[in-house]
């Protein structure tokens, strides 16, 4: 499968080009996304890998939470290339993503609470080793977060509601539950540490983790208009 992936959730946007499992990506150099420069990396990495649009299989976007600005940029570019290709697009919840991400491999992880670092194996941020938390920075105090298990494929199954609140509401809501976390909130804000995670991996979404998400079957390909951006701070979503 061949498939193009867009996430502008957060800082550094980024594309990516998925061929056959083999992922390439590549991040923006301005930290607010534009159409003409997510435009200009996809341009480069079908270049790169001498194809063209309509030779892809499907483009795939991340629908946030996250920036309101990114995210509406992304939709719009990925609709405009899916409707002048003739494709279908996933749109992929970004805080699913990550969390696909982290279950499909090891990952460099600090553990909660502690100032150094430690290489975490597959038992400790991938696999179904216990529930993950993810947690990405919603700016004004608050995080985007949600808590996933694994399924009987070993792909994340949410198990809460993609929310914004305060740390200390996550705190409240997860100690005990969550197990282990994923997302840059976790860098953000020290007092998630009081979540007392066996390991935190603080990543910032990407258009590798959509890409993950999109070619495993988990996430539809519908027609484009149905690509629109998940804002969840004025409202929970029930997508994948």
């Amino acid at each position: 499968m061949k498939l193009l992936s867009i996430e502008a959730a957060a800082s550094p946007p980024s594309v990516a080009l998925s061929i056959d499992g083999k992922i390439s990506q590549r991040l923006c150099d301005e930290p607010r996304a534009q159409a003409e420069h997510l435009l200009l990396l996809v341009k480069q990495l079908l270049s790169e890998h001498k194809l063209s649009l309509t030779k892809l299989d499907g483009i795939a976007v991340g629908r946030g939470p996250g920036s309101f600005t990114g995210l509406r940029v992304a939709a719009a570019t990925a609709q405009g290339l899916a409707y002048s290709s003739g494709h279908n697009v996933a749109s992929v919840s970004t805080l699913a993503a990550l969390a696909h991400e982290a279950f499909s491999k090891p990952s460099t992880a600090t553990r909660s609470g502690d100032s150094g670092t430690a290489k975490a194996s597959s038992a400790d941020l991938g696999g179904n080793e216990g529930p993950l938390l993810v947690c990405l920075d919603a700016r004004k105090a608050q995080v985007y977060c949600a808590l996933y298990e694994a399924d009987e494929l070993g792909h994340p199954r949410r198990v809460s509601s993609e929310m914004v609140i305060d740390p200390a509401e996550v705190v409240a809501q997860f100690k005990g539950s969550a197990k282990r976390g994923v997302g840059n909130g976790f860098s953000q804000y020290p007092e998630l540490a009081e979540l007392d995670l066996l390991f935190v991996d603080a990543a910032n979404p990407s258009a590798r983790a959509v890409a993950i998400r999109a070619n495993s079957g988990a996430v539809e390909f519908a027609a484009p208009y149905l690509a629109i951006p998940e804002y969840v701070r004025n409202n929970v979503t029930h997508g994948s």
